[in-house]
């Protein structure tokens, strides 16, 4: 199954052809995101990237999407939520809900949503992907990215839903709402990462990815 659409492939040329034509905005997981489209992004995870200061890695979607490796490699973990009682000892880390309000574009503010309490449990042994594989995911399902090095993915929303999407904080943090996804645009480590990541994909032959692989 080829994993990148015939449009695809085409915005992604003219997105190469002209990198400084799009509009690059940091998220606080540590990734840069390129809107090609309105259902179509360009993510580049690095190490090195700011990030917000207290993790919500955890997190669900409002749409289904297809994303292919196009540099590196990455980890893909996918997770159930279990509600739990808090006056019940669990010896695993607790989480309690947050939804985004929009602050600014697509930077957003999260807020607590409910009091109940939560722990995650694993849905699936984690997945390494390598260039050229890729993965789909369903909206409302709970996932996180680890990166190790340079990774560059290409996103595809598939369906999209009238409902907010979810992220998981830590019990006894809060979220970093502090950090702005445009705030950030004249660091120069992003600027080395994001060029450093367009001279790689230029190098790649991703018009010959014709293997996919979905959970």
């Amino acid at each position: 199954m080829d994993t990148l659409s015939g449009y695809m492939r085409l915005v992604f040329a003219a997105f190469l052809n002209h990198p400084d034509n799009y509009q690059m905005r940091l998220h606080g997981n540590g990734f840069l995101q390129i809107n090609l489209d309105d259902t179509r992004r360009v993510h580049i995870w690095d190490p090195r990237l700011p990030r917000q200061r207290v993790s919500t890695q955890v997190h669900d979607h409002r749409f289904s999407f297809t994303s292919t490796v196009a540099h590196g490699t990455f980890g893909h973990f996918t997770y159930g939520i279990i509600p739990i009682s808090d006056d019940v000892y669990c010896e695993h880390e607790r989480f309690h809900v947050y939804v985004p309000t929009i602050r600014e574009g697509e930077d957003t503010v999260l807020a607590q949503e409910g009091g109940q309490t939560y722990m995650l449990s694993p849905n699936h042994p984690p997945m390494r992907l390598s260039e050229g594989e890729a993965y789909s995911f369903s909206a409302g399902l709970f996932h996180e990215t680890k990166v190790w090095e340079l990774a560059v993915t290409l996103m595809e929303k598939t369906e999209v839903f009238d409902r907010k999407p979810r992220v998981m904080c830590p019990v006894g943090q809060e979220p970093d709402n502090d950090f702005n996804r445009y705030a950030h645009r004249h660091n120069s480590v992003i600027w080395d990462v994001f060029e450093e990541a367009v001279q790689a994909l230029k190098t790649r032959a991703i018009w010959s990815w014709n293997e996919g692989h979905s959970l």
